[in-house]
């Protein structure tokens, strides 16, 4: 067992670990904290361990009910608490500089670790922070240290996944500056009634009467704007503090702008009883510094690392300065390559295999830009019912090189970032599209490189042998999912407007397919769902909800400038379209035979990297979904759509746990995929658009040189096992981003419904935010602050969720699963605090779960 600091709520507590158990759909952890109490928490919400403080069997001993009543418990907690004490007093004589005074040094570590560059953020390990403050540290000083840099979010924020990686980031100088001087500031107007705030306040309150009285004029019709040159530069300061304030912050530690943009908006909104992110983000918009659809992920240092707010597309700004470095640098055979050299030549020019007129169809949306996949058929004569597949890759790693600046861009960054309303990729388009390197795979009749898995597929969908090659495509048929839907005979995606619909939808058809292009995909739509259902005989599934998206009509002008620092009139706003889609319908058709193909040629990336001397690559698995006591799998099955899906609200009566895939470079089994342990499964078909898939082109490079290639892969073992973890995580913060960025916008949209149909809208058809289909996703927990019972639900005719609140006593203790109506309350629309709060329509419309 280990003791641990648990930081939630902005406030630490170190504890020592009792055990854990499911709840609530996750691992939920029992600890006995240092004031005796006893309590349940996350996992995630531990961030500095040590281990064997106590026994196992002494923390067994203590129990974990929240009040021990027998004689041994209360005995076993005591003693450990004693071991919990002595321990702190270490830390705080190691922190304070007692008896070890020889080993501690003095040193300013943000001045050591802060980047040369004041707008840029920097990186430094617990360990290398540690390294600076003792000499020969022990566990004590790490501890003293993490707690010095948690207490002190001003100048370091700690990672998402800080357990894991003991990072911080180092907050810019120009920041740390900003701060300091608002809150001067806003001290001497408070006391004196002095300073640049004053005249802050005094402009602002002006410019937000004046929007007040203009709005509902410029709310509407073609986006424009007016510079104002409203704000100076001691103004601007304070806007750039209220921009910084509306980004993310975790609960985990103290957030630096809370207090000053608390004090700034109370001067601005006196008779405003509670400050939140969306009155924060409604204010910032009446100032007119944002515009009125603003993506507010845009403000952060995730999309926009140097925190320069009117500067445009920062991110694809900083990867066309290192292309033109890299176009105006030439490499020689040989050489050494540095940071901006491309690879002189294609280093498997000589072991490629030509398809030469084999067709490649590349399938995907119109607007797609990144085409890194594509896929053809060939048929066996001799073997009628078997049939190869090609799934063929862009090959990026023929011109780039892990040292190359983009490739560590890429490894920084992650993956494309799919955001609304523009999407930012992962390499520059300039990169992708340039005929010389030929990345995107298109149908300009150029030959494209590839990298080819080829596998043997018989009726029934199993693997009869597979390889790898790399390849020349130059017979490229470029089209589109519902092309191909159409060609087959597919119904189309049914999508539901429940706000009713923008105009009808024009999809950009790409090259005709002709009937021998139609026989072809006919028979990768046959092996695709073949697979499903081999699945389906397996007695596997998969779980899925209703998902939103509002899709974007028209874009903003490019000369419109948001944020706006200098002070602007916007008017207009863009016409979005409200959807939702049936998660179980959105992997069929010709976007199930795509991804189907895809999933196998990952299966064999694993399987052909093992048999070739164990070649280590990035792998993902997941283990079983864990039911509750007595239920299982059988319990379900009968849930199942045909092609292996079931409604999430449909068995969570049933489900205890669903684990999250991990990623590392064993060859574990994949549950949901049906993938045993031994096999493996290494994602490596989108390569322009994932870095962890580029890190398995460039592997898998060194493979097939053969006898060419050097003594040694591009990545050890040891190297994939540093990057899985790390590779994790800036997948799932990447994700988070796009699904809140995605939440973000549904929310907006109905917010201005909401405000519309204040104002008077007619809703004939009824109003979609009023009686609302809703299941509760968790057992309903009590909010602390607000002294009220809350509980997640699920909108499935929304396709987001909802917070109920205001809990009538009788359904305090419902259980997951339970049906109701509920009615929309309020939105909160900001970062830190995205979300809609709905109440009960109806007590007679509560179904419980198992009683329909």
């Amino acid at each position: 067992m280990c003791p641990f600091a648990s930081y939630r709520n902005e406030r630490a507590t170190e504890a020592i670990l009792l055990g854990e158990d499911i709840h609530n759909y996750t691992w939920q952890q029992v600890s006995l904290t240092v004031r005796g109490e006893v309590l349940f928490h996350l996992r995630t919400h531990v961030h500095f361990t040590v281990p064997n403080l106590i026994s196992a069997d002494h923390a067994a001993r203590c129990g974990t009910e929240p009040i021990a009543v027998l004689q041994p418990e209360i005995h076993a907690r005591v003693e450990a608490l004693k071991e919990l004490q002595s321990m702190l007093r270490l830390v705080e004589q190691s922190a304070r500089g007692s008896r070890t005074w020889e080993r501690q040094s003095v040193v300013d570590v943000y001045q050591e670790v802060k980047s040369r560059d004041p707008t840029k953020w920097a990186k430094v390990t617990l360990a290398e922070a540690t390294g600076l403050l003792y000499t020969r540290p022990g566990f004590v000083n790490y501890y003293a240290t993490h707690r010095y840099l948690m207490d002190r979010p001003f100048r370091f924020l700690a990672s998402s996944d800080y357990l894991k990686t003991q990072e911080f980031h180092v907050r810019p100088e120009r920041d740390v500056i900003e701060i300091e001087m608002v809150e001067s500031w806003i001290a001497a107007y408070r006391v004196e009634n002095r300073g640049p705030v004053r005249s802050f306040v005094k402009k602002a309150r002006a410019a937000m009467e004046e929007y007040d009285k203009t709005q509902l004029k410029r709310d509407a019709g073609p986006m424009s704007q007016k510079i104002l040159s409203r704000w100076n530069d001691d103004d601007k300061i304070i806007l750039r503090f209220l921009l910084r304030s509306l980004q993310q912050h975790r609960s985990n530690q103290l957030d630096p702008y809370q207090t000053g943009r608390s004090s700034l908006l109370k001067f601005l909104l006196p008779n405003c009883l509670e400050i939140t992110d969306s009155i924060a983000h409604a204010t910032v918009i009446k100032l007119g510094v944002i515009a009125p659809w603003q993506d507010l992920y845009a403000l952060s240092p995730q999309v926009n690392p140097t925190g320069d707010f009117e500067a445009k597309a920062p991110l694809e700004a900083s990867s066309k300065e290192i292309l033109q470095k890299s176009l105006n640098s030439h490499a020689v055979a040989g050489a050494v390559l540095g940071p901006y050299d491309f690879l002189p030549s294609d280093p498997l020019e000589s072991v490629r295999h030509d398809f030469g007129n084999s067709r490649v169809f590349v399938i995907d949306d119109p607007s797609a830009e990144e085409l890194d996949d594509g896929i053809s058929l060939e048929r066996i004569p001799s073997e009628p019912d078997n049939h190869w597949v090609h799934v063929h890759i862009a090959d990026p790693a023929s011109v780039l090189h892990p040292g190359h600046a983009l490739s560590k861009l890429a490894k920084e960054r992650g993956s494309t970032l799919y955001l609304k309303p523009n999407s930012i990729p992962l390499f520059p388009k300039a990169l992708m599209h340039d005929p010389k390197f030929a990345l995107s795979l298109s149908d300009t009749g150029r030959p494209h490189r590839a990298l080819s898995f080829s596998f043997k597929l018989d009726n029934k969908g199993n693997f009869l042998d597979y390889k790898i090659r790399a390849g020349i495509l130059r017979n490229i048929r470029k089209t589109s999912y519902a092309e191909v839907d159409r060609a087959l005979g597919n119904p189309a995606l049914e999508y539901q407007y429940p706000f009713g619909r923008v105009g009808e939808n024009v999809e950009t058809i790409g090259s005709t397919l002709n009937q021998d292009d139609v026989a072809d995909l006919r028979i990768l739509q046959k092996l695709a769902d073949d697979q499903v259902q081999k699945r389906f005989r397996e007695g596997l599934f998969a779980f899925t909800n209703n998902a939103s998206e509002v899709v974007w009509k028209n874009r903003p002008p490019e000369d419109i400038q948001s944020p706006c620092l200098d002070g602007a009139r916007f008017s207009g706003f863009p016409e979005l379209e409200y959807t939702v889609l049936d998660g179980c319908d959105f992997d069929t058709g010709a976007r199930n035979l795509v991804s189907e193909m895809m999933r196998l040629a990952c299966r064999v990336a694993s399987r052909v990297a093992l048999e070739n001397g164990n070649l280590p690559l990035l792998r993902r698995g997941a283990e079983p979904i864990i039911f509750k006591p007595g239920r299982s799998a059988d319990d379900i099955l009968k849930l199942r759509r045909p092609n292996g899906f079931i409604p999430m609200g449909d068995a969570i009566d049933s489900v205890a746990m669903i684990p999250a895939a991990v990623l590392s470079p064993q060859p574990n089994a994949h549950y949901f995929m049906g993938i045993p342990e031994g096999e493996g499964y290494s994602r490596v078909t989108s390569p322009l658009r994932r870095y962890e898939d580029l890190v398995g082109h460039w592997q898998l490079h060194h493979m097939l040189l053969g006898a060419n290639a050097p003594p040694w892969s591009p990545f050890s073992l040891n190297d994939m096992e540093t990057l899985a973890p790390a590779v994790q995580s800036l997948d799932l913060s990447v994700k988070r981003v796009q699904k809140t960025n995605s939440l973000f916008y549904s929310l907006m949209y109905m917010q201005r419904f909401r405000n519309e149909t204040a104002r008077g809208a007619q809703r004939p058809f009824g109003d979609p935010l009023k009686n609302i289909r809703a299941w509760t996703k968790q057992v309903a927990k009590k909010d602390i602050s607000r002294n009220e019972y809350a509980v997640v639900v699920d909108l499935p005719d929304l396709g987001i969720q909802a917070h109920l609140i205001d809990m009538p006593r009788e359904l305090q203790t419902i259980p997951p699963g339970t049906q109701l109506r509920v009615n929309c309350h309020t939105i909160d629309l900001g970062i830190k605090r995205l979300r809609m709060n709905v109440t009960v329509a109806d007590l007679a419309s509560v179904v419980l779960p198992g009683t329909i």
